[in-house]
């Protein structure tokens, strides 16, 4: 296990910025334990320091929550493919928390895949339930990453009431078997200083061709603001075969933030910068992932398939989170803009050629047809035959007006 990289399950390429809590060994501590073990594995001098080993006070690795949450027991069949589950649990918190941690434990590791939990004010609308967890996101498990501590001085607000939404997504291995997961949150016992974001680079429009053994697909995300990033999480599916975070700063300069060059789909690690990065407005985090879709692949469902974007784990994923605070804002004066947060995120999904702007054959099918044959075309200031993120936000700030209107000739009508 050692001398093939299976143990420990760390892939990560020492060049990059350091990160916290690296499994690595060296080429010297494999020598000297593979060589121990050859001679016998005999004992050294001195006491046995397992005699000071004791059993942890609690059931968690991070001690005593201050609050549990199970999710709604679910069976998962023998087999087949089982769709996500959205479990929406009432938050019995009467009063509004910062917090400071979480640890999710699934209650059936053989099925669980992975669990997003986050929470919002009020139920989500069912269509809206794939996206519940983001509303307010605190923490997503995959094998290897079960807890979280967030950085110093930061924390997530959730407020009394409302939900705790949770995703699960499920996978059947050959016996039934009933789950009921359990999340632990930690609480500050004041305000912190900065509220911590999370965001992911997404690429909806990936296509992996049938057979191709070292297919690349990337996105970005752009900060419109200076910004402080704290960690990272690279997630594909059977076919990932590399992946890894870059910088690409306003002035030109790439600089390489996370390399991962044996991903493995088994150990989904999120990786804590040591060092904290500070990056400017305008810079892009871009997160790129090799995919493997051959019969050399051997954990390839099917090498004549050509692979799109998809949930399920015989699907593949371009799915890039991290973890990050504005640089300026605090839990007094918070800078944000969630609009502009998603708007960012979709075009760093969409911008293939990434120069800013979304040119018609980059857009999705229902943009695309309001672009070239409806009033979207409006939107298009400069007239270059694309738009760009501050075109579309003047078309979506215009939609989101007429709603508002309508809902409110619609509320006068009522009244009348």
């Amino acid at each position: 296990m050692v001398r093939t990289r299976r143990m420990p399950p760390w892939e990560v390429d020492t060049d990059g910025p350091d990160i916290h809590g690296a499994r690595a060994l060296t080429a010297d501590e494999k020598r000297t334990l593979v060589h121990w073990i050859e001679a016998g594995a005999p004992r050294g001098d001195g006491e046995d320091p397992l005699r000071s080993v004791t059993a942890l006070a609690s059931e968690w690795p991070l001690g005593e929550p201050d609050l549990v949450v199970e999710s709604p027991a679910f069976t998962v069949p023998a087999t087949g493919v089982v769709d996500y589950q959205f479990p929406a649990i009432p938050n019995p918190l009467q009063e509004d928390v910062w917090v400071r941690a979480v640890s999710i434990r699934p209650g059936e590791g053989k099925v669980v895949h992975h669990v997003l939990i986050g929470t919002s004010e009020k139920p989500v609308p069912r269509e809206r339930e794939l996206e519940a967890v983001f509303e307010n996101y605190l923490m997503g498990y995959a094998p290897g990453a079960e807890s979280y501590v967030y950085p110093e001085s930061t924390g997530v607000l959730v407020k009394a009431g409302g939900m705790i939404n949770l995703q699960m997504h499920y996978t059947a291995y050959g016996r039934e078997a009933t789950d009921v997961s359990k999340v632990a949150l930690y609480f500050h016992d004041e305000p912190p200083q900065h509220h911590l974001r999370q965001q992911v680079v997404m690429g909806w429009d990936i296509q992996i061709p049938a057979g191709a053994s070292n297919h690349e697909e990337r996105g970005y995300f752009e900060f419109d603001k200076p910004a402080i990033i704290y960690s990272l999480f690279p997630h594909a599916h059977y076919r990932g075969k590399r992946t890894g975070f870059d910088l690409h700063y306003p002035d030109g300069r790439i600089e390489p933030l996370l390399r991962v060059p044996r991903y493995d789909f088994n150990w989904q690690h999120s990786y804590s910068l040591d060092q904290p990065v500070e990056v400017p407005a305008g810079t892009r985090l871009v997160h790129s992932t090799v995919y493997d879709n051959s019969a050399r692949n051997p954990a390839n469902p099917d090498p004549q398939k050509t692979i799109f974007w998809g949930l399920q784990s015989y699907e593949e994923m371009l799915y890039g989170g991290f973890f990050f605070r504005w640089k300026d804002g605090t839990v007094e004066t918070p800078v944000h803009d969630r609009l502009q947060f998603g708007i960012n995120q979709f075009y760093g999904g969409m911008d293939d050629n990434f120069d800013g702007s979304l040119q018609p054959e980059e857009m999705p099918d229902g943009m695309r047809k309001g672009f070239l044959e409806g009033g979207l075309a409006n939107f298009d200031r400069n007239e270059d035959g694309a738009l760009s993120a501050r075109e579309y936000r003047a078309f979506v700030d215009y939609r989101n007006e007429q709603r508002r209107q309508q809902a409110s000739r619609a509320d006068q009508s009522d009244a009348e």
